[in-house]
Order: C-alpha cells, then structure tokens, then sequence
C-alpha cells in the first residue's frame, strides 16, 4: 500500500508539473504577443502562434487523460462501462497522427479482422489508443512499418503494436522498469504512463518489450465483458 500510495504521489506530482510547465510557456507567449514595448516581426508572431497552438493542444491533451485517470481512480461511478468497437477506436486514433505517420513515410499495416468489441468506457478506450498512438508517431523510425492487428479470445481482445525505434540506453533503462515495482517516473513519457495506468485500473494488462533488432511490441490486454 504505501508504494502504490509513493508510486501515486510521484505521478501526480509529474503531471501537474508538466501541466503547469505547459500553462507557463502559454504565457508567456501571449505576454510577448500583447506588450505594447515589444518590437516583436511579423516572423516571430507566426512562430509565437504555432508556439501556442502547440502547447494548447498539449495542454488539453494532459487534461484529458487527467480526468480520465481521475474518473478511474477517484470518481469511477461517472464511468459509462459498455460495449465499444475496438476498430471504430483504432482507426479514429490513428486519424489524429496520420499525418506525422505521412512525414515520417511510415506504411501502417493494419490486421484488423472481425468485429471486437471492448467492455470499456469510450473515452477511456481513447486516451489509451490516442496515447500509445502519440508514443508510436514519435518514436517510430522514419520509412519503417508499424503493424498492428489484434486477437480475439473469449474473455479479453490482445492488440498489439509493432513498429521499430531507435531509443538511447537511458530511454530503454526506464522504459524498462515498467515491468518493475519501482517504475522510473520521471523519465518515462507520459503518453506511456497514462496508457498503462488507464489500462490496468480498466482491468486489462499492458507490456513492453524492446527487442535487441530495434523492434518494439507494444502489447496490450483489454476485457470483453
């Protein structure tokens, strides 16, 4: 108990700093942009723009999975626990980093037969997709493959995620103890720890693995019923 309350407390701690960090740099931006004093070109202000706009997305994103992880965690009876296309989610995910996916000539291989279905709230079901696909369009190897398919067993669907990727030694070191109980908090993304978080607290099972060819399966478990 007090190393899910440690381990609770250092995620918490994580987000909010980055979610302030985040406001911050939003700012300031806009304090440039609206002082009178500063001789700011019309360069800068479009750079100031997409500035902003970026970190606003980011910003909305955090808040998201930050209710998300609230409903869960704290507030689990506004959860609306139903049945989901698992396709439908997949495919309206990948939609938001197609066009990275676009710019990195990655060719998505997509072995998505049948109909699944998920028993699982819907916006949770998409914080999970939305964040796993963020950690893909950003790590993923430009004119490489990301394959994903999924398999249905009678009790829970396994989706995975195969793609290759060129992580540093100290990127695959806390990657890495996600499989351990002292989880390296500050260093692993927060799209990862959010997708792991939503799917364990959901019930279901997610993994990592970092192959020694640069491959990387990412596998997740979630239930059916």
């Amino acid at each position: 108990m007090k190393q899910q309350l440690n381990t609770e407390d250092k995620l918490f701690s994580k987000f909010s700093h980055d979610l302030r960090g985040s406001f911050v740099s939003i700012l300031g931006y806009t304090e440039l942009l609206t002082d009178p004093n500063e001789k700011v070109t019309s360069q800068e202000i479009n750079e100031f723009v997409n500035r902003i706009d970026f970190r606003t997305k980011e910003v909305y994103e955090l808040l998201n999975n930050f209710i998300n992880w609230l409903k869960l965690e704290k507030y689990n009876k506004k959860l609306a626990i139903e049945e989901n296309s698992l396709l439908d989610s997949i495919t309206e995910a990948q939609f938001y980093f197609n066009k990275t996916f676009k710019e990195k000539s990655v060719n998505i291989v997509s072995e998505l037969k049948g109909i699944s279905k998920v028993f699982i709230d819907l916006q949770v079901l998409q914080g999970i997709l939305k964040n796993i696909f963020l950690f893909i369009s950003k790590n993923i190897l430009k004119k490489s493959s990301l394959k994903v398919h999924y398999v249905n067993y009678t009790k829970n669907v396994v989706i995975k995620f195969e793609f290759l990727s060129h992580f540093e030694e100290h990127q695959k070191l806390a990657l890495s103890t996600l499989k351990a109980n002292n989880i390296d908090i500050p260093n692993i993304p927060n799209e990862i720890l959010f997708a792991e978080k939503f799917i364990e607290l959901s019930n279901g099972k997610f993994e990592l693995v970092l192959e020694k060819d640069s491959k990387v399966k990412l596998i997740i478990s979630l239930p059916k019923k």
